[in-house]
């Protein structure tokens, strides 16, 4: 079993104003904690046996510690500035540090994980050193691409935007532009991650999708 990103972190569920990071620019809330979302679905952390993350901001490694006993795996340029002084660390190690002393597997480009092509990682640098996305190819919906954060919403990636903090500009540019031909190549859908829209038309647990 592969778990791909943890969300934000289970504790913000305690707070009724959330948490707001960032100058206060933005409100993060939980209203219902992975841990429960997990369980709705019959899931333990310690049946996680691979762990995935796009990339190491708070919201998608939030509850990364649950799952220290799992395999990470992760790019290697980002597992680098994840354990470093980067400012990647300084900000956001506290929510995945126990990873530390997880079994690890460095990745340096694409990664099968079970070697059947059915869920495959595939690097995606510049939001992040190490910035990944997921293509899993589902029986039913047929294959689907995640996008951590390499867009947004569906206006960046329509207007070729980013945010002004990502790690390289035009290291982001040369992954979107890989995304869409392995997009076109696949045919696969672009599940953006962060897009509210496209959000609320998706199942939602313990809805599944196949």
């Amino acid at each position: 079993m592969l778990l791909w990103d943890t969300g934000l972190p289970d504790t913000l569920a305690a707070l009724p104003d959330g948490f707001a990071p960032l100058d206060g620019n933005i409100r993060f809330r939980v209203r219902k904690t992975l841990a429960a979302e997990l369980a709705a679905v019959g899931v333990r952390p310690s049946d996680v046996t691979f762990l995935a993350l796009s990339h190491m901001d708070f919201d998608h490694s939030g509850n990364a510690n649950m799952f220290a006993g799992s395999t990470l795996l992760i790019q290697e340029a980002e597992h680098r500035a994840a354990f470093s002084d980067s400012a990647l660390a300084t900000q956001w190690g506290q929510y995945y540090a126990k990873l530390r002393s997880s079994k690890t597997v460095m990745l340096n480009g694409s990664h099968d994980v079970f070697g059947d092509s059915s869920v495959v990682i595939i690097a995606a640098p510049g939001h992040t050193p190490g910035h990944q996305v997921l293509l899993v190819r589902l029986p039913k919906t047929g294959p689907v691409v995640l996008s951590g954060d390499l867009w947004h919403f569906a206006k960046n990636r329509r207007l070729r935007r980013m945010p002004e903090s990502n790690f390289d500009r035009e290291m982001t540019f040369r992954s979107m532009d890989m995304v869409e031909a392995l997009l076109t190549r696949t045919g696969a859908t672009l599940w953006i991650q962060h897009d509210s829209d496209q959000y609320r038309t998706l199942p939602h647990a313990p809805a599944s999708v196949r």
